[in-house]
C-alpha cells in the first residue's frame, strides 16, 4: 500500500512524526513567545539609544526657566520673558527653520501672522504665541519638546508644523555611527515589532550610540551620505511614530493638538555639486517631449508620457519631465511629476508627498485634527503648484507664503473647534483676513515689518563689519529710517542694538506710540518685563484703539 510522506496507512490519524513536529514548533512558539514578553517586561531591550551626532537637535534641558522678576519665565527657543501662567490662550507652535521664521522677524513668521490675525479677529481674549520652532529639528525633536512642555506649561493648543528635516539624522548617523545599519532597522519593522529580534540584533552586530564625545560630524550641508530607497521609506515610518508619539502626548495631557502638512517649493530642483544626468533611455523620451509640448499637441504629450513610463528613475528624470509639462502649462500633470522628483532626492531637506500622506492617515487613524496646509496653499498659486510667490528656497516661505500659511492654520483652528474660546464660527474672518494688508502700514512698528533679511550675494555668513554697515544703509536721517534700521537689526538677532535705533528714532520726533511698541517688544528679548510692559503702557496710552497693541500689553500681566 501506497503511503502519504507524513501520514500511514490511516490516513485518520497522524504520524508519530508529524506529532512531533507539531509538538515542536507548539514548544517553540510559546518559548519565544514567553521569552518576548519577559524581554518587554523586564526592560531588557535598552540597547545604546540613537542620538542624533548633530548638537542641534539634541534636547537635554527643560524648554523655559525662571524669569528675571516673580511670576515671570524665559522661554529659550524664542528667548522671550512672558508671565510664568498665560493670562489669556496661549498657543506653542513647533517645528524647523520655516515654523521659527527664517531671514524673518519673529513677528512676521506665520506663528507671528496667527497671534495677530487671532487677536484681530477675537479682540477680547488675550491670545499668545510660543513659537519653539528652530532650525534644523525633526519630527523626534517636536516630540522631546512636547514632552517638555505638557511637564512644565499650561498649554491651549499645539500647533506642529514639521517634516522638513527628517532625513538630517539618518543621513548623519549613516555617516558618522559604526553599526548603524538603516536597511536593517527597516527589515526589523517589517518582520515584526519583535523586541526580542531586536535584543539578539544589538547582541550580535551593536550599535555604537552617537553623542558629543565620541563622534564628529561635519556641518550638515557638508554631510556626504546620501540615502536609497530603504531608507527613505524608514524616515517615513520614522515620522510616521513621531506623529503618532505626538498624539499620545497630547491626549495625555488633554491638549488639543493640530497638525499640518509641510508645504514647499514643488517647483525646486535641489541637487547638489554638478547637475544630475538623465537616467539611460530617458534623454530621448524627453527631447520627444520638449516637441510634443511646443506642437500644443495633447495627444502627443500623453503619448510620450506613456513612453517614459517606467523609464523615470531619479529625481533629475521626474524634475525634467514635470519642467516640460510645467512649461506648456499641462499643470496637473506637471505637479505628481514635481512631487516624486522631490521625494527621489539623495540628500533631502524638505517634507515629501509621502510624509505629507502620513499625517494624513495618522491623523485620521487616531482622530486627530490636520491642516493640509500643502494642499491649501497650492490651490492658492495660480498654477496649483508652489514657487518663489510663496517661498524664497525649497522650503522656506517668503512674506507672502507666511501669510497665506497663517490664514490657513488659523482657520482650521477655528472651524475645527479646537480652543473653546476660539472656536465660535465667525463670519468675520474674510472680513479681518482682507483688512490688514501684507506690507505693514507703519514703518515704526516692528510687528508690521515683513521684510526678509539682507544678505550677500555669494554663499557665506556676513561679517560684523558687514551687517553693521547693511542696518546703517537702512538709516536715511528720519525717524522711519531710524526704526527701520532697528527692525533690521532684529533680523540679524541684535536686540541692544536695535533699541537704540528706536531710541534714536523717539529723538528725531518719531510718533511715540508705535515706537514703543517696538521698544516694548524688543524689552521683552531682553528679558526686561517691567521695562516691555512700560513702553507698551505708553503705546496704548497713545493708541487707545489699537487691538494688536493691547492684546501685546494684556499678556504681559499686571506689574508688581
Amino acid at each position: 500500500m501506497e503511503q502519504d510522506f507524513f501520514w500511514g496507512p490511516n490516513l485518520d490519524q497522524p504520524s508519530a512524526t508529524f506529532k512531533r513536529l507539531l509538538w515542536g514548533l507548539l514548544v517553540a512558539v510559546v518559548v519565544l513567545a514567553f521569552a518576548e514578553g519577559a524581554v518587554r517586561v523586564l526592560g531588557v531591550d535598552n540597547g545604546p539609544k540613537l542620538i542624533s551626532p548633530l548638537s542641534f537637535q539634541r534636547h537635554t534641558g527643560p524648554i523655559s526657566g525662571p524669569g528675571p522678576t516673580p511670576d515671570t519665565k524665559l522661554f529659550g527657543g524664542p528667548d522671550i520673558v512672558t508671565t510664568s501662567k498665560p493670562v489669556g490662550v496661549r498657543i506653542f507652535f513647533y517645528g524647523g527653520s520655516a515654523t521659527q521664521g527664517y531671514h524673518m522677524s519673529p513677528y512676521s513668521s506665520f506663528a507671528g501672522w496667527y497671534q495677530r490675525l487671532a487677536r484681530q479677529l477675537f479682540p477680547d481674549t488675550p491670545i499668545e504665541v510660543i513659537n519653539l520652532g528652530a532650525g534644523g529639528e525633526g519630527s523626534r525633536q517636536v516630540v522631546e519638546l512636547m514632552k517638555g512642555t505638557v511637564a512644565s506649561e499650561q498649554v491651549d493648543l499645539f500647533v506642529v508644523y514639521s517634516g522638513n528635516n527628517e532625513y538630517y539624522e539618518l543621513r548623519a548617523l549613516k555617516e558618522a555611527v559604526p553599526g548603524f545599519d538603516a536597511q536593517t532597522e527597516l527589515a526589523r519593522r517589517r518582520i515584526s515589532g519583535s523586541h526580542l529580534y531586536r535584543l539578539l540584533r544589538n547582541v550580535i552586530r551593536p550599535i555604537q550610540s552617537a553623542s558629543s564625545t565620541n563622534v564628529s560630524v561635519q556641518p550638515v550641508d557638508s554631510i556626504g551620505a546620501e540615502i536609497n530607497q530603504d531608507e527613505r521609506e524608514l524616515g517615513v515610518i520614522f515620522y510616521q511614530e513621531h506623529i503618532e508619539a505626538m498624539i499620545g502626548i497630547a491626549k495625555d495631557a488633554k491638549v488639543p493638538l493640530l497638525l499640518s502638512t509641510v508645504a514647499d517649493q514643488t517647483r525646486s530642483f535641489a541637487f547638489h555639486g554638478e547637475p544630475p544626468t538623465l537616467s539611460v533611455g530617458v534623454a530621448d523620451g524627453v527631447r520627444a517631449l520638449d516637441a510634443a509640448g511646443r506642437s500644443r499637441d495633447g495627444a502627443k504629450v500623453n503619448s510620450v508620457l506613456a513612453s517614459l513610463e517606467g523609464k523615470l528613475e531619479s529625481q533629475a528624470d521626474f524634475h525634467a519631465v514635470a519642467t516640460l509639462l510645467d512649461r506648456d502649462q499641462y499643470w496637473a500633470l506637471a505637479r505628481p511629476y514635481y512631487e516624486e522628483a522631490e521625494y527621489l532626492d539623495p540628500r533631502p531637506r524638505r517634507s515629501n508627498r509621502a510624509m505629507r500622506q502620513a499625517v494624513r492617515d495618522v491623523a485620521s487613524d487616531a482622530g486627530a485634527a490636520v491642516c493640509d496646509v500643502a494642499n491649501e496653499l497650492a490651490k492658492m498659486s495660480r498654477s496649483g503648484i508652489t514657487g518663489e510667490d510663496v517661498f524664497i528656497d525649497p522650503c522656506h516661505p517668503n512674506a507672502t507664503g507666511h501669510r497665506r500659511i497663517a490664514e490657513i492654520l488659523l482657520a482650521c483652528t477655528v472651524e475645527q473647534g479646537l480652543v473653546p474660546r476660539l472656536s465660535k464660527t465667525d463670519k468675520r474672518m474674510p472680513e479681518v483676513f482682507r483688512s490688514i494688508p501684507l506690507e505693514g502700514t507703519d514703518a515704526l512698528r516692528l510687528d508690521h515689518f515683513t521684510e526678509r533679511r539682507a544678505q550677500l550675494h555669494e554663499n557665506r555668513a556676513m561679517t560684523s563689519a558687514e551687517i553693521t554697515a547693511t542696518i546703517r544703509s537702512f538709516d536715511d536721517g528720519t525717524p522711519q529710517g531710524a526704526a527701520v534700521a532697528g527692525h533690521h537689526a532684529t533680523l540679524f538677532n541684535l536686540p541692544r542694538g536695535a533699541l537704540a535705533w528706536y531710541d534714536l528714532a523717539l529723538e528725531r520726533g518719531g510718533s511715540v506710540g508705535p515706537i514703543q511698541v517696538s521698544r516694548g517688544l524688543t524689552l521683552q528679548r531682553l528679558h526686561d518685563m517691567n521695562g516691555a510692559r512700560a513702553a507698551l503702557d505708553i503705546a496704548v496710552a497713545n493708541l487707545p484703539e489699537d487691538v494688536e497693541i493691547r492684546q501685546f500689553r494684556a499678556v504681559l500681566g499686571d506689574s508688581l
